[in-house]
């Protein structure tokens, strides 16, 4: 009886957000998902950024700490070089997306308001 009870309450609590949408339209759905998802990428963002910032000083306090000890040094200078590394993958990956965004016409504004991206036109045509 206590198994039915616990399947009951697992898919009741996995099928609620299917049945709060049920008067929503697909577009509606599709767009809050998105929002919701920027929201949550947005919020990782930085913190993925400060774990790269973070694991870089720990190579670098490897390094100066085992100054006597090469091997650990060395390990040290690997530790840097990929907190680094990771910091440019980062940057350059946002700086690219951002790139596209203001191509195609997205901006900051969007993600407040979804569904109002302007359409790209192209001036100096007779129009």
């Amino acid at each position: 009886m206590k198994n039915k009870i616990i399947t009951a309450v697992v898919t009741t609590s996995f099928f609620a957000p299917i049945f709060v949408y049920a008067q929503s339209t697909v577009e509606t759905r599709a767009v809050s998902l998105t929002t919701t998802l920027g929201v949550i990428i947005g919020k990782l963002v930085p913190i993925a950024f400060a774990l790269g910032v973070l694991y870089f000083f720990y190579g670098m306090a490897k390094y100066i700490g085992n100054a006597g000890n090469e091997d650990a040094k060395e390990q040290g200078k690997q530790i840097m070089i990929y907190g680094l590394l990771a910091m440019f993958v980062m940057v350059s990956v946002f700086g690219i997306i951002k790139l596209a965004g203001n191509f195609i016409g997205i901006s900051n504004n969007d993600a407040i308001s979804p569904g109002t991206i302007s359409v790209p036109t192209v001036n100096g045509l007779g129009q």
